[in-house]
């Protein structure tokens, strides 16, 4: 049920008071002559003392079992629910007391209107720049270092296969150095073999064949060591470009990093700040919907005290009035039990029950004992 509705339905509870009320308005009147004669006529019934001991003492046994208000009257014309209500001690009379100040409160014109509007508003976490780039910088370190691991790892293989490929032409170099030798030794060996079968070992022929040998033999092997050198100067070379390599996409990796930090710092202030105004701006919106919510309860409130303050204040003092009626029952019906001049003393005595009934009622009750002759 929205507003207008929660409105027009207490509007129709009011018109429909004031009708009760327009319709005992002409009974006010006789109401107050009726107090007069009620007071009256229990004087005069005061005289058949017997005969009204035994009538309340049969209304007390049949009415025993009732202890609570069903519903309260708020129609001080009608009979008191408590007319035929006989508490026996203080207590029984303290308990119904304390049930008709509970049921008969002044009413609120504006008590069934919708409450204020108090709706929950977001809250935001504010990060400082320092955190925000703390942050950026532990995602990047975590995905740069695992790149220069693989970088690293990359490169250890690269430099193992170089380093394999040198072992290679080392051993391959002796391999062919001991080829050569073993090649020439063997020549040289069939060259000096020849010789002797000839008698000519120390010939100056055989002396430069086997020099010959020996300078072919050395220029051989000189061309397997500058094979060798060559190929270990190139695999040096291959080694330092792999770390100039290496070094490079370092530099590059860490700039890359710098970078990403950057625009990381950058993409989160950016986002923080989106959210802030989001909170922000939410957080307006519930404001000022709350604002123009409570200014349309309080209108509200102001037109329905406006509206019901006559049938209000006329329909409070109708409970105002039933209420003492209700008290005025209770207490005459709780000293009906004693005899005047105990009742009185007892009227004297509770001065707690004038406390809590107001003058007004203590004072009507007491002359109503006051013109008993009993």
């Amino acid at each position: 049920m929205n507003l207008q509705e929660k409105l027009n339905e207490i509007l129709k509870r009011a018109i429909a008071t004031q009708n009760q009320q327009n319709q005992s308005e002409n009974e006010d009147e006789f109401g107050d002559k009726m107090e007069n004669v009620k007071i009256e006529t229990k004087t005069q019934n005061a005289e058949n003392d017997a005969t009204k001991t035994q009538n309340t003492a049969s209304i007390s046994q049949n009415d025993e079992a009732k202890t609570e208000i069903v519903s309260i009257n708020t129609d001080p014309n009608n009979a008191p629910i408590h007319s035929n209500t006989n508490p026996k001690t203080l207590d029984e009379l303290n308990k119904y007391l304390d049930e008709v100040e509970r049921d008969y409160v002044a009413k609120d014109t504006v008590a069934d209107l919708p409450e204020y509007l108090d709706l929950d508003e977001k809250t935001f976490e504010e990060t400082s720049e320092e955190e925000i780039e703390k942050q950026a910088k532990a995602e990047a370190d975590a995905k740069y270092e695992a790149m220069k691991n693989e970088a690293e790892k990359e490169l250890d293989q690269k430099v193992s296969g170089v380093e394999s490929q040198k072992k290679t032409a080392e051993e391959t170099a002796l391999d062919l150095q001991s080829e050569t030798n073993m090649q020439f030794d063997k020549a040289r060996e069939i060259a000096s073999n020849d010789a002797l079968r000839r008698g000519l070992a120390r010939s100056s022929i055989v002396l430069l064949e086997l020099s010959q040998i020996e300078e072919a033999r050395a220029d051989e092997l000189l061309d397997i060591q500058k094979n060798l050198l060559d190929s270990l100067a190139g695999f040096e070379t291959d080694l330092q470009n792999l770390a100039t390599d290496h070094e490079k996409a370092m530099r590059e990796l860490d700039l890359a990093k710098a970078a990403e930090i950057s625009a990381n710092i950058q993409k989160k202030m950016e986002s923080l700040e989106k959210t802030r105004n989001e909170v922000l701006e939410y957080n307006n919106k519930v404001k000022e919907l709350e604002h123009k919510y409570n200014i349309s309860i309080d209108e509200a409130r102001e037109k329905l005290v406006e509206q019901n303050k006559e049938e209000t204040a006329k329909l409070n003092k109708n409970i105002e009035e039933a209420k003492k009626n209700e008290q005025i029952a209770l207490l005459t019906n709780y000293y009906a039990q004693f005899g005047k001049e105990r009742a009185l003393a007892e009227l004297a005595k509770d001065t707690s029950i004038a406390q809590k009934v107001g003058m007004d009622v203590y004072y009507i009750v007491y002359r109503n004992v006051l013109s008993r002759n009993f």
